[in-house]
């Protein structure tokens, strides 16, 4: 199988990178073969969902414009908004706040509640291109459902229009904005997690990260199946990222729509797993899909991070693909959002 050489490098200046530099993660990096062994089938509900979407015959997102691939991308998403549970007990309000570059828009979601509740700041995927606030409003709903906690999903704009480091300075405003504001709606604000999926949990892991260097307790961060280094070469993506919906053409064209040059994948604010001081970030939660090309960059962050002492909950969830807590009739879909409110209940627990 052709090899990829990450999920963000784009093809035509991946040479300026050299071997050291793209190798600098250190052993537990090193996306070993043995990591790539499937060890269940694909879960029959996913193969059929894979099997319908690929006779549809999309065209690759290399042959689409900006716009015209966050067209296809939305489409998709209200087809699997409309199979979602209802949520009439979730309450929602649409605001903008103050950022670097512009007002973000945020939507709250919360229930009545009289008591104090955590806060999760949340950021959508969609490979940083494709995903806004409406496309993952059955995911927010979803969280905040499992976890009873106030959810703010950030719509932070997107790339080409907006490139690195720009989405990641808005996340990091929408933090400090939330924190200044966590008690609007009853939280607690010693109780405040980051959440994302896919090109969002790089997002939150990066927030993380800054938020630890400026002195912000978070409780948690909640990373589901995350990109964690742009330059990885692991199994998963050789094996997987030429067999499913997520590819790897795809990724390498996210890249070139969000990096301003190559060398951006270099950094831990693109890649966080490049970051060598990794002690003393907060308590994180990392789901993984067994069939996903960014399983093994994402389980081999959740390994660094333990091995610098952080609490770490790794779950790989089987025989599910990339982007499965999108789509709500599979199972998996509810049992990670089970899990993530079981860490959020532990880690905001009293002491």
């Amino acid at each position: 199988m052709q090899k990829s050489l990450g999920m963000f490098v784009p093809r035509s200046r991946r040479s300026s990178i050299t071997k050291e530099e793209r190798n600098r993660t250190g052993p537990a990096y090193s996306g070993s073969p043995a990591k790539g062994r499937i060890t269940v089938p694909l879960d029959p509900t996913v193969q059929e969902y894979v099997t319908r979407i690929q006779a549809l015959h999309a065209p690759a997102l290399r042959t689409l414009t900006p716009e015209q691939a966050r067209e296809g991308f939305v489409a998709s998403q209200k087809l699997l908004q409309a199979a979602a549970p209802m949520t009439p007990n979730i309450l929602t309000e649409d605001l903008m706040i103050p950022g670097p570059y512009g007002e973000i828009p945020v939507r709250v979601y919360a229930s009545a509640h009289q008591e104090a509740v955590p806060l999760v700041l949340f950021f959508h995927g969609g490979g940083f291109v494709l995903g806004d606030i409406e496309s993952y409003d059955h995911v927010a709903r979803a969280l905040q459902a499992a976890s009873s906690a106030v959810v703010i999903s950030v719509g932070y704009h997107r790339p080409p229009e907006f490139k690195f480091p720009k989405p990641v300075d808005e996340c990091f405003a929408a933090l400090h904005w939330v924190m200044r504001h966590a008690t609007d709606w009853n939280t607690d604000p010693h109780c405040l997690f980051v959440s994302g999926d896919s090109a969002g949990g790089n997002l939150a892991a990066v927030v993380a990260q800054k938020a630890r260097h400026d002195g912000i307790t978070l409780r948690g961060q909640i990373l589901f199946y995350p990109t964690t280094d742009m330059l990885a070469v692991t199994a998963s993506k050789q094996i997987f990222g030429t067999q499913y919906l997520l590819q790897n053409d795809d990724m390498a064209w996210f890249g070139e729509m969000y990096l301003r040059t190559v060398e951006d994948a270099l950094l831990p604010e693109a890649s966080p797993a490049r970051l060598p001081n990794l002690a003393g970030l907060s308590p994180t939660f990392i789901a993984t899909a067994e069939y996903d090309p960014l399983r093994d960059e994402a389980e081999d962050y959740a390994h660094a991070l333990q091995a610098q002492g952080v609490d770490v909950w790794l779950r790989r969830y089987e025989g599910v693909i990339h982007g499965f807590v999108s789509v709500p009739f599979f199972a998996q879909a509810s049992a990670v959002m089970r899990d993530a409110a079981r860490f959020i209940q532990q880690h905001c627990a009293p002491s």
